[in-house]
């Protein structure tokens, strides 16, 4: 069965997926969460970038396509953006090209963020009160609480919210320069009552993927907000463990 390899979003550290990695293990299913560069202040004024978030991905599923194992991405929100620029070294056919066997045949969008050639974060942004954005860091202030954990209770929102590290803004600025989503089956899940990336949004996205994909994108729905890898996690795992088991 094929390893889930977990993609985050932006601000979000790998123990937001530590609930859902659970449910894959007792669904038998085994995940690894990619620990992105770009989210958190770093010493020494390094800014990291999107490429620097992909490289990260291509270096922990290279090691298990090495393996032998199968891998299916799974990206949320801003995590879409390098997962999809990262197929240009994982795909299947990449790495057919460079003699190796296996490859990444899945990607499964979690109120994903999919983009055209070309296009980046920054440019579809308008962002909101709550977002500070300053030349090397974003932050994210307490207000984003309602929007972001819409599911949780208020006051463990409120502290999820004042926990959030930072993010490098350059990686919101860099732009995708290849359509990943054309060489691997695409899977997009709505989160239904999100309040941060609104499901008229994740519709857009899927509408951009089917555009680029000759209309071949699996739709899935949740009645979540956006982090239903907190909340919801069984659920959440019982969406995607169909995508892994079907050859």
């Amino acid at each position: 069965m094929a390893t889930v390899v977990i993609i985050p979003g932006s601000f979000a550290l790998p123990s937001l997926y530590e609930p859902l990695a659970k449910s894959f293990a007792r669904d038998g299913i085994q995940s690894k969460i990619v620990e992105l560069p770009s989210v958190g202040r770093k010493e020494g004024g390094n800014l990291a970038t999107m490429s620097d978030d992909v490289d990260e991905i291509v270096s922990v599923v290279e090691k298990l396509l090495d393996e032998d194992k199968e891998v299916i991405l799974l990206a949320h929100s801003y995590g879409g953006v390098p997962a999809t620029q990262c197929l240009e070294t994982l795909s299947q056919k990449a790495r057919q090209s460079q003699g190796k066997g296996g490859g990444v045949s899945k990607i499964v969008y979690l109120a994903g963020v999919a983009l055209p050639v070309g296009g980046s974060v920054i440019s579809l942004l308008t962002a909101p009160d709550y977002l500070v954005i300053e030349d090397d860091y974003m932050t994210l202030t307490p207000e984003s609480a309602p929007f972001i954990y819409s599911d949780s209770p208020p006051e463990e929102a409120l502290k999820l919210a004042k926990e959030l590290p930072q993010h490098s803004t350059t990686s919101y600025k860099d732009q995708l320069t290849y359509a990943g989503y054309k060489d691997a089956e695409v899977h997009y899940i709505i989160c239904e009552q999100d309040k941060l990336v609104v499901p008229e949004y994740q519709f857009g996205m899927v509408e951009l993927l089917k555009g680029m994909t000759n209309g071949k994108v699996g739709v899935h729905k949740i009645q979540s907000g956006h982090t239903p890898n907190l909340t919801q996690p069984d659920t959440l795992a019982e969406i995607i463990r169909p995508i892994v088991e079907k050859e």
